[in-house]
């Protein structure tokens, strides 16, 4: 779980550009599925999960990370 996160791609590994921000409201609780669509495709080597506010003092919980292409 995560208040607030981004995913972050780059094609160099080097040079990270931000893709899309997630933010919740606190107030929100339980377990949950976050399903996040680019309005516009981007060419990328490298995705990234980049956490920035933690929902709880036991940090992130990450149970999988899918990245499709849609062509």
């Amino acid at each position: 779980k995560a208040l607030k996160y981004d995913i972050e791609y780059s094609l160099n590994g080097i040079d990270w550009f931000t893709a899309s921000e997630f933010r919740l409201d606190s107030g929100t609780s339980g377990n949950r599925d976050d399903y996040l669509y680019l309005d516009t495709p981007i060419q990328a080597q490298f995705i990234r999960f980049q956490g920035i506010e933690i929902f709880n003092q036991y940090g992130y919980n990450l149970y999988a990370f899918e990245v499709y292409s849609m062509m």
